[in-house]
This record gives structure tokens, C-alpha cells and sequence, in this order.
């Protein structure tokens, strides 16, 4: 596998100092740059390839807001992660829209090594530099106008709940995916992993919900068609992460089925928001671009997997039912009830490996209900 290069940016040169040595074991897979401002940084991503840039987010200058502004419209396949210990609020949402992970300082060597060697996987999972770079562009993903008011009027209610805000948001892929995302970050996480869209909105807490999607610009620059494929899509999504959750029996992994069945089409609405046709990366499709994007933000490793091989879990060299065999039921059966011509019969080997060909009839009845 070919050396991937990392570019850090820090206008302290102890911290890079500390970095290279963090990091010095490494240096056979990754060739490490350090530049120590966003004007010197900026310089080297227009001379040199890079697959990563890790910058601080308080300069001098140029702050590091502004050089991933640069950067993802410049060099957008680049992946772009903040690592910052002097940020506040306003700073850490400056850098979100333009961010796809964040660390806060001081950080492990563990959860560094861990973002930089998945930063760097990600690439083999979708090999085409052009869709890289149609990723890498994505500004905010839109959401339906009235989720918005919904959860106004929520809000408004003295008696409401975060589950109901919950509740809310579960409906609407793009909103959920926001939203779990900014949870997942280190600046709002604190290291604790989001496995769930209902954990997402009680870490962030009901105003910042609302004041981020009254933020959202809703369906800027659609058109009535494109409205109506992402209504379809949010609806078969939250169709699909509610059979997810109920074919799992523990709490905590429904949880985690259902945001995985939630955000499974990801990539369908990445195609459409941004008017790409899914042919044009063939053999690449929709799973591996929403599992690329998954990956890019942190999401848990079972939710980018599953999502990456919804289609195919066969291709996962697994033992007994997993979450990439719960996505792959949950979605053949809600294509099922929408109509389509696919039924889960088709791969009767695979229903026997996992252990569930005689459950199927069952699945069927209850997704039924649910639906």
C-alpha cells in the first residue's frame, strides 16, 4: 500500500515536535509535513499531494477556520481534521460545515493513530479522485422545511421532551445525519461514542438542536423533483432503521441498527443533492459513497461497514448475524413492502449461514406492521 502523506499545522513548534515524536513509529506508512502557519500550509498543498490535514484552529493569521475553507475548495479530496484545545463554541461550529473530524488537545496517541490510519483507509474504499472530490465539496445536506417548525413548536411546549425532539429528527435522514455527526465529534463527545440519534440530541441539548436547524439552509437551489426523491428517501430510511431496530434484540445494538438504517442511503442523497448520476463511478455506488462519507465523520465502524456493504454482506468475513446482515434484512424487507422486484428468498445459503432462513416469514409480518 502506497505511504500516505499527513500535513499537521500548529503555530506552536513544540507541539509539532511532539507530534512527530508521537507519531515516529509510524512513519512507514505515513510521511509526516508540519508547517506553522495557514499561509506556509496553503503553500505546501499547492506544490505536494497530501491525504490528510491536521490543523489547530487558533493562529495567528490565518486561522485554521479559514485554511479548511481554503483548503476544501482548493484540494477538497483532501480529508481535513481539527486539532485544537483552545476552542469554544462558536470557533468548533465555524469549522464543522468544512471539518470531518475533530480532536481537542491534549489528545491520545491511541485516538490520533486511530483517526489518521482510518482517514488514510478511507481512500481505498472508494478509489475513483474524482468522486473524492465531490465529497470533499459537500457543504450541509438539506432537510425538509417543516422538521424545522415541527420542532418549534416543540419547543414551545413546556412539557415537551428531548425524545420528542428525538423523535423528530429520527425522521429526517440529512437532520440526523448533521446531528449525529457534530455529537460525534471530541469537542461535544468528550471521547464517548454516539451510537444512537436520541444519545446525539440529549449530548447536545435542545436549544443548540433547534438553533442548528433554524441555521440550515432548507432546499436552496432544488427543484420540485428533487424534493420529492428525498421525500421518498427519508421515508424508506426511516423504514428501514425501524425494522433494523426491532430484528435486534438488545437495547443498546438497536439502537445502533436503527441509525445505521437510518443513514443507510446516505449516498442517495449525496447523488441527489449534488445532481451526480450513480453510473458515472460505476462500479462504485451509493453504499461506498455514504460509507466514504460516514467514515470521514467519525461515525462508529459497524454503522460505515454495514453501510458500505448493505447490498452484499456476503462479502464480510463474518460469523453469525452482525449489523451488516441486520442492514441487509431490514432494507431488502422495506424494499419489499415498497413494492420492488427483490425478495430475500433470492439468497437461501447465506439466510442458513447467518442462522435466520426461518425467521424470515416473521421478519416479513412485523415489518408489515411497522410499515
Amino acid at each position: 500500500m502506497a505511504t500516505k502523506r499527513v500535513l499537521f499545522v500548529d503555530d506552536e513548534p513544540r507541539v509539532l515536535e511532539g507530534l512527530d515524536n508521537l507519531l515516529f513509529d509510524y512513519t512507514d506508512a505515513w510521511q509526516l509535513r508540519f508547517a506553522t502557519s495557514g499561509t506556509e500550509a496553503l503553500a505546501l498543498l499547492d506544490s505536494e499531494r497530501f491525504d490528510v490535514l491536521v490543523t489547530d484552529m487558533r493562529m495567528p493569521g490565518m486561522d485554521g477556520a479559514e485554511l479548511l475553507r481554503r483548503a476544501k475548495q482548493s484540494h477538497p479530496s483532501v480529508v481535513r481534521i481539527v486539532l485544537s484545545g483552545h476552542a469554544d463554541v462558536e470557533r468548533a461550529l465555524r469549522a464543522m460545515p468544512i471539518s470531518h473530524q475533530f480532536l481537542s488537545k491534549p489528545v491520545a496517541a491511541e485516538q490520533l493513530i486511530e483517526a489518521l490510519a482510518r482517514a488514510c483507509s478511507l481512500g481505498a474504499l472508494v478509489e475513483s479522485e474524482t468522486l473524492r472530490e465531490s465529497i470533499g465539496r459537500l457543504g450541509d445536506l438539506p432537510t425538509r422545511p417543516r422538521v424545522a417548525s415541527r420542532l418549534a413548536e416543540i419547543a414551545a411546549d413546556e412539557n415537551a421532551s428531548m425524545k420528542a425532539f428525538a423523535e423528530v429528527i429520527e425522521r429526517d435522514i440529512a437532520l440526523a445525519t448533521k446531528v449525529v455527526k457534530i455529537a460525534s465529534t471530541a469537542f461535544f463527545s468528550r471521547g464517548a461514542s454516539i451510537t444512537s440519534i436520541r444519545q446525539a440530541v440529549m449530548r447536545l441539548g435542545q436549544h443548540f438542536v433547534q438553533d442548528l436547524v433554524t441555521c440550515l439552509e432548507v432546499f436552496e437551489h432544488t427543484t420540485p423533483a428533487t424534493e420529492r426523491a428525498i421525500e421518498r428517501l427519508n421515508r424508506h430510511s426511516f423504514l428501514t432503521g425501524t425494522i433494523a431496530k426491532s430484528i435486534v434484540a438488545d437495547s443498546a445494538n438497536a439502537e445502533m441498527a436503527f441509525l445505521a438504517g437510518t443513514l443507510h442511503d446516505i449516498g442517495k442523497l449525496v447523488l441527489i443533492t449534488t445532481g451526480v448520476q450513480e453510473e458515472d463511478f460505476a462500479p462504485v455506488g451509493h453504499a461506498e459513497i455514504g460509507a466514504y462519507l460516514l467514515g470521514l465523520w467519525g461515525m462508529p465502524y459497524p454503522v460505515m461497514e454495514a453501510v458500505a456493504f448493505h447490498h452484499r454482506p456476503w462479502d464480510v468475513q463474518h460469523s453469525g448475524k452482525q449489523l451488516v446482515d441486520v442492514l441487509y434484512l431490514a432494507e431488502m424487507l422495506a424494499e419489499e413492502l415498497d413494492g420492488a422486484d427483490c425478495q430475500l428468498d433470492e439468497h437461501p445459503a447465506y439466510l442458513e449461514q447467518i442462522g435466520v432462513a426461518g425467521s424470515i416469514d416473521a421478519y416479513r409480518e412485523a415489518a408489515a406492521q411497522l410499515a
